[in-house]
């Protein structure tokens, strides 16, 4: 299903999807899980394609250099909140090391 299912196989597994993908960044939906471990840290951005509209709790995972799909915001890595999009909606939860809400 795209689980990499272990740690540092995420590049292999984001090459290959681009590979598939034609080399633009552009993956299809059904080639990420929910339970994939995905980038979603725009400082790598460089590419000219136009950010995709997401629905609530989604944000575009980055691939390579450039937006991919839409992704629970929860699938996004991190290790600081500048790895996490929309620094006003979503942070780091470090303890799980992934992208989500501000809590109250």
């Amino acid at each position: 299903t795209g689980n990499t299912g272990g740690t540092g196989g995420a590049g292999a597994h984001d090459a290959a999807m681009i590979d598939a993908a034609g080399g633009d960044g552009a993956v299809s939906d059904a080639a990420v899980d929910a339970a994939d471990v995905v980038s979603c840290d725009r400082r790598p951005l460089s590419c000219r394609r136009a950010e995709p509209l997401c629905d609530d709790g989604e944000v575009p995972r980055i691939v390579g250099n450039c937006y991919g799909e839409c992704v629970p915001i929860d699938a996004c890595v991190c290790s600081e909140a500048a790895d996490c999009p929309l620094e006003e909606m979503y942070t780091c939860h470090r303890s799980r090391q992934r992208c989500g809400p501000y809590v109250n």
